[in-house]
């Protein structure tokens, strides 16, 4: 059902030291969003794999799970209505936000948002990292593991 881990995102007051620390010494690429508060890094040609939100205090906001195909999605929406964990699907503007095509969200006991999702934008041979580097391994693996 679940593939790999697609995204994070997070809170941080140190916006601006991520936007040198996610390139100089991780090797990520960085693009901060429109209004400044979203640092989105990636490692690889999806669209990003981590996001730092500007906020006050160092935190998680929610995890991407990559569900593979629609079908798939499907599957884990229906298998979480009948295990009688609340979900509901993403509304465009949330997808629009992940850059996915589809997504389904439920939170954990503990209060995680967790985002099932399908069609995360690929932009193909994009990828420059913030610093020389061989490579990220990601592909199938996903950004690795939480």
């Amino acid at each position: 059902m679940v593939k790999s881990l697609a995204y994070m995102g997070v809170t941080s007051p140190a916006l601006a030291e991520w936007e040198s620390f996610g390139p100089e010494v991780l090797g990520l690429e960085a693009r901060l969003s429109e209004n400044e508060d979203v640092l989105q890094l990636r490692m690889d040609d999806r669209h990003h794999r981590l996001a730092i939100h500007r906020g006050e205090r160092n935190a998680l906001l929610y995890l991407g799970w990559d569900a593979g195909d629609e079908d798939s999605l499907g599957t884990c929406f229906e298998v979480l209505q009948r295990s009688g964990v609340t979900s509901r699907w993403g509304t465009e503007e949330e997808c629009w936000e992940r850059q996915v095509l589809s997504m389904v969200v439920a939170e954990d006991p503990s209060g995680i948002r967790h985002e099932l999702v399908s069609g995360q934008k690929v932009e193909p041979k994009s990828f420059r990292p913030g610093r020389a580097i061989s490579e990220f391994v990601t592909g199938e693996q996903g950004m690795g593991h939480v």
